[in-house]
This record gives structure tokens, sequence and C-alpha cells, in this order.
């Protein structure tokens, strides 16, 4: 049973900024997420933020959490690999 993938305002305006080729890319991912948001060759989990993980996409990198009460996956944030760990 797939997850339903919830985006924040933030990241959509965020994707929107984004060339095309690379936010398409991204919303790949997310489609892939929503089959297996724990998949290890997709994500990993964040040591610095409990309950979120990570997944990459080329230089850019998806920070989510996932409810598993509710199987939504929220993303929280899309940002460029030097941000996202600051």
């Amino acid at each position: 049973m797939k997850y339903t993938v919830k985006v924040d305002k933030l990241v959509v305006k965020t994707l929107q900024a984004l060339d095309k080729q690379t936010a398409r890319r991204i919303y790949a991912r997310l489609a892939e997420l929503a089959d297996d948001p724990y998949a290890l060759r997709l994500s990993k989990p964040l040591k610095m933020l409990p309950g979120r993980r990570s997944s990459r996409v080329g230089d850019w990198r998806i920070i989510y959490r996932v409810e598993e009460e509710s199987r939504t996956i929220m993303i929280t944030a899309v940002k460029s690999r030097e941000k996202a760990y600051k």
C-alpha cells in the first residue's frame, strides 16, 4: 500500500524556482518514496534530526519524516547539499 506524499508550501516554492529537469527528477523520487520511504537505496536516516530521513537527487537533498499512523510522508525541505546539513 502506497504512502501519501504531502509537501510543505515552502518546498513547493523551492521546486518552482528550480530548473525543470531537476524539479522533474525530484518529483520522480517523491513517487518512488511513496512506494517505500525506508528503502536504503533511496534514503537514509538523519543522525542530527531523529525521525527524519534524507534522499539524494543529484546535488539536492529531500528531507522528510514518515507518519506511520496515517501512512503519510511529510516533505519538510528540499535543499542543495551545501545548505541541507547546516
